[in-house]
C-alpha cells in the first residue's frame, strides 16, 4: 500500500470525490443524538463532501429523520441513537467490504 501526504486542497477535493481507499476521518462525539447527524449520514448528502462515508439508505434516513422531530424527548432519543449506530456500521461495514482491495493508494491528510 502506498500512503501519501497531500496538501489540504488535495484532501479536500479527494475527500468529495471520495477519491481514497482510506482515509482518517473523525466524527464527534455528542451525549445525545442530535439534527448535525443528517449532514454526514443522510442520502441527500451523499453528493457532497459531509457525507464522507457514502452512506445511503433508506432505513438510515428514516432513523435520521425520526431523531430530528424527536429532539429534546431522551426516551425516544436513546432507542433511536443506538438503531442508528447499529445501521451506521451495517453501512460502513458493507462500504469496506465492497471496496476493500479495489486500488492501492491511500491517503494522509
Amino acid at each position: 500500500m502506498d500512503i501519501r501526504q497531500v496538501d489540504n486542497s488535495q484532501y479536500s477535493n479527494r475527500r468529495r470525490s471520495r477519491d481514497y481507499d482510506m482515509m482518517p476521518i473523525v466524527w464527534r462525539a455528542t451525549p445525545w443524538p442530535g439534527t448535525d447527524l443528517q449532514i454526514s449520514w443522510d442520502s441527500s448528502y451523499i453528493h457532497s463532501s459531509y457525507n464522507a462515508p457514502g452512506v445511503q439508505s433508506p432505513v438510515v434516513d428514516k432513523l435520521i429523520a425520526q431523531i430530528i422531530r424527536w429532539q429534546g424527548n431522551k426516551q425516544k432519543l436513546l432507542p433511536l441513537g443506538r438503531a442508528l449506530d447499529r445501521g451506521a456500521d451495517l453501512e460502513l461495514l458493507h462500504a469496506a467490504d465492497v471496496v476493500y482491495g479495489a486500488g492501492q493508494d491511500g491517503v494522509l491528510g
